[in-house]
């Protein structure tokens, strides 16, 4: 008789770590099902594909692994772009303080810093993997590595068998935590979407996110190094304009930093940023201008600009564009063309994307299984019973700051608890 696990967890990343030790959790508090061909078997089974577990995890964060943000879930939820209804319950039910107080219970505490990002006390991505891993094979989960899902499928009297190669396995519920695409030498190389297609869900292809952004612009490219703090700016293409603020950092070839990473989900190669080099809008900018040539006409107007730009390398860029002579045009000489050439390179400079960086670099993962195939109260799939989905294989993806594995915590927590409130016949 084929041994049927309680759950079969897929893939041994954040949510699939997370799931194991809650699931495990979960079944031996409540005296829950266990395998049904003898008491005491393992009613939990994690298959992941690499020769490890956590392997994303460990490289987050440049290894020290900001897990997530200390704010309220009314504030977290801002963070996942259009997404921020469908991850409300779950954030809702396992928001930071939760979080920290769950690590802090396994043996491994935080620390909060100044600009609410999460770590381990220990700065550590290790010790946070290993404490989750070790915590599920406290509870009696059974893991099997080198083991690639092939195949899920749902079985008549409920249930699902699953299929790696010579081996099949069967679970009365399946969570799906394969993760998505970015940096696909840790095993997160998209393949969960095909099984996911399989089952007949709809899927939103996979695209970078949290990525760089390229140009072509030189001018820009010689700013490399230069930090706008709490930036505004704006993208725009086909489909709109899009407002947009964080900081933003000047690159060898293009832009990045939390602001350009956080609004890259929405980015593609030929649409265009619109930059502002001051803290003043287009309106503010122009009447400052039209100010200072009523108080101070005989200055020139470069020696304006540097007044009203953020950086003496931003004005000098400007100044660039403009050219010697214009740059030295008193103010009560400035023509309104020229006023609006200023106004517009200084608020809206223009910047055409040529590429965002690729999946191998991304941090993240934008796309995956559509939101609409999953329940958020639960994230079980609408049309399938018994199949739980978790972390990055969903189309959704926060900022840069912890939210990201949050999501996939919080996303695992909900899956789990809901699934072991479903009573299997």
């Amino acid at each position: 008789m084929m041994l049927t696990y309680d759950w079969i967890v897929i893939g041994a990343g954040a949510a699939g770590l997370f799931a194991a030790a809650r699931a495990a959790d979960a079944s031996h508090v409540a005296g829950g099902n266990l395998a049904s061909d003898e008491a005491g078997s393992p009613s939990v089974l994690v298959l992941e594909r690499g020769t490890r577990a956590g392997r994303k995890v460990l490289i987050s964060g440049g290894g020290q692994c900001n897990f997530t943000h200390a704010e309220s879930v009314a504030d977290m939820v801002r963070h996942y772009g259009d997404r921020k209804n469908f991850v409300r319950h779950a954030i809702g039910k396992l928001d930071a303080e939760d979080l920290m107080e769950y690590f802090d219970a396994l043996g491994l505490p935080s620390v909060v810093r100044p600009d609410g990002k999460v770590f381990p006390a220990s700065f550590a991505a290790a010790d946070l993997v290993e404490a989750l891993l070790q915590e599920a094979k406290r509870r009696g989960v059974r893991f099997e590595f080198n083991q690639f899902v092939e195949k899920i499928m749902p079985m008549v009297e409920g249930g699902f068998q699953v299929v790696c190669g010579d081996h099949t396995y069967r679970a009365h519920k399946v969570l799906m935590a394969c993760g998505g695409s970015s940096y696909p030498m840790t095993g997160s190389d998209g393949s969960g979407l095909r099984l996911a297609a399989d089952l007949g869900l709809e899927t939103v292809p996979q695209r970078p996110a949290l990525a760089p952004v390229y140009h072509n612009d030189r001018a820009l490219h010689k700013l490399a190094g230069v930090v706008l703090p709490g930036a505004s700016f704006k993208y725009r293409d086909s489909e709109g304009v899009r407002p947009l603020t964080g900081d933003l950092l000047f690159t060898h070839t293009g832009l990045s930093g939390p602001g350009i990473l956080d609004g890259s989900r929405w980015m593609k190669a030929g649409g265009i940023l619109e930059l502002s080099f001051t803290t003043l809008d287009a309106a503010a900018f122009e009447q400052a201008l039209l100010d200072a040539a009523s108080s101070h006409g005989t200055r020139q107007l470069s020696t304006v600009i540097r007044g009203l730009v953020q950086a003496r390398s931003l004005s000098e860029l400007i100044e660039g564009h403009l050219g010697e002579e214009a740059c030295r045009t008193t103010l009560a000489s400035l023509s309104k063309a020229l006023r609006q050439q200023t106004v517009k390179l200084a608020t809206a400079y223009e910047v055409r994307i040529t590429a965002l960086g690729a999946l191998r670099s991304a941090m993240a993962t934008a796309g995956g299984v559509s939101t609409k195939e999953v329940v958020g109260r639960t994230m079980m799939a609408k049309r399938l019973p018994g199949l739980y989905l978790a972390g990055e294989i969903l189309d959704v993806d926060g900022d840069t700051g912890g939210y990201n594995l949050h999501w996939a915590f919080a996303s695992a927590a909900l899956a789990i608890a809901s699934g072991n409130d479903t009573v299997v016949k």
